[in-house]
């Protein structure tokens, strides 16, 4: 009797606390990826990325909650539109879930570096019953027979937010409304009914810097199911140079927990929170385990250095074949070498290209700065034919070699700040097929 009094619990808990429109399955590790329950955020991102999610809340009482969540964000190349694609599959006690949407938003810029963006999702979500993994008393129990011979049940899922970003400051407001949000199942004379919430949720982080390489990441998000109930957490985490963070996390129901994280590489993120629940019941129902995993796409062969800005490309080697442009007979020919970029905006852009001997690079020295890359070669002839190949389209350019992933970085203009080159993409167009901007340190 203990054990079916549990899975009750659960699967009251299921309908009642978890379950509802949009993004009110647990997640713990919220403060990773915003864009998860408010898609505004996404007209934050930088570069194309997928964040997975497990969570398995209460591990010590069967059938307990466990959920899946992936969500794929792709900022458009005008460095203001962001597109979603979102997955989410939750089962507790013998009740599934599952929840997909397509996102999409808007930013405009505000003062220097902040924006100001608008999303909108609309999907699905569908809810089913496995009673054969139920635990009852009777096989003919007519309330279990009411939900197994009822077919799933789906119901178009909608919702609208706000964020802002600014200096470190981030602040977003959604909510999400379902269609139909009552659903009843019957069996002649029995019957099973239940309602899921309408959410809106509240989210306030902020990025602290407090040495060079440290930073203090808190963050918190409220939760309103109905506008009657109310969900919080917390969390304070310590970020060293973005490679590794540890933090701590507290909730509602008394939960609380650490979390900590690696970055083994440019483009990949592994996290993992641990919750414990405080109280009485917390030996009875268990601990919360939950894993986390950031990709960002496209990123796995680049260098460490590589920070892709607001109108990002993938970084990737050049893949069309650079050729000798064709000489041009009204250009006037005159033999120079150049190795910097300010001896050709000297010479302008009347020179036959035969006659320019670009000189090559010393690979031993690093240049830093902020540069607005078009183009990545694994040989530096590549990258001198194609500084010739702008040239006779009009653009100066020049070159710089990365001793980590040895190779050369064609680019046509640099940055004194961040701020600068984020103006700059976000109000010009190059015309060129790739361009993107990286930082040298």
């Amino acid at each position: 009797m203990g054990k079916i009094k549990y899975i009750f619990i659960l699967f009251v808990f299921g309908f009642i606390g978890n379950i509802g429109a949009q993004i009110s399955s647990r997640l713990d590790q919220f403060y990773l990826d915003p864009s998860a329950f408010n898609p505004a955020a996404l007209g934050l991102k930088e570069q194309a990325q997928v964040n997975l999610f497990y969570n398995k809340s209460y591990s010590g009482m069967p059938g307990s909650p466990q959920n899946i969540l992936a969500n794929a964000a792709l900022p458009g190349k005008n460095g203001r539109t962001g597109f979603g694609l979102y997955y989410l599959r939750e089962s507790a006690g013998f009740g599934q879930l599952h929840n997909a949407y397509a996102s999409y938003s808007y930013a405009f810029p505000v003062a220097e570096e902040g924006k100001l963006s608008f999303g909108v999702s609309a999907g699905v979500l569908t809810q089913n019953f496995d009673a054969s993994k139920a635990i009852y008393i009777s096989s003919v129990d007519p309330i279990v027979n009411a939900l197994m011979f009822t077919p799933a049940s789906t119901r178009a899922d909608l919702r609208a937010s706000a964020f802002f970003s600014l200096s470190g400051l981030n602040l977003g407001i959604a909510a999400s409304r379902l269609t139909t949000p009552k659903f009843d199942y019957s069996y002649y004379n029995y019957g099973a009914k239940y309602s899921l919430q309408n959410i809106a949720n509240f989210y306030i982080s902020y990025d602290l810097k407090i040495s060079e390489n440290a930073t203090l990441k808190p963050a918190a998000i409220i939760t309103g199911y109905n506008m009657n109930y109310l969900r919080w957490q917390a969390n304070l985490s310590w970020y060293y140079q973005d490679k590794f963070w540890l933090g701590f996390n507290a909730g509602d129901a008394s939960h609380i927990g650490f979390n900590l994280g690696i970055k083994p590489h440019d483009g990949v993120k592994i996290g993992y929170q641990f919750s414990v629940p405080a109280g009485l019941n917390s030996r009875i129902i268990g601990n919360t385990h939950e894993f986390y995993t950031g990709i960002l796409l496209g990123s796995l062969g680049a260098s460490k250095n590589d920070a892709p800005a607001r109108k990002t490309e993938q970084v990737q080697e050049t893949t069309q074949t650079v050729q000798e442009p064709p000489k041009a007979p009204s250009r006037e020919y005159k033999m120079i070498k150049v190795s910097r970029k300010a001896q050709l905006e000297q010479e302008g852009l009347d020179l036959d290209t035969s006659g320019i001997l670009i000189q090559p690079l010393d690979s031993t020295k690093t240049v830093p700065g902020i540069y607005l890359v078009v183009g990545l070669h694994s040989e530096e002839l590549k990258a001198d034919l194609q500084i010739k190949q702008l040239y006779m389209q009009g653009f100066f350019s020049w070159k710089f070699y990365d001793q980590v992933n040895k190779s050369y970085y064609v680019y046509i203009r640099q940055f004194s700040s961040r701020a600068e080159a984020s103006r700059f993409i976000m109000n010009n167009d190059t015309g060129l097929p790739q361009a993107w901007i990286r930082e040298v340190n």
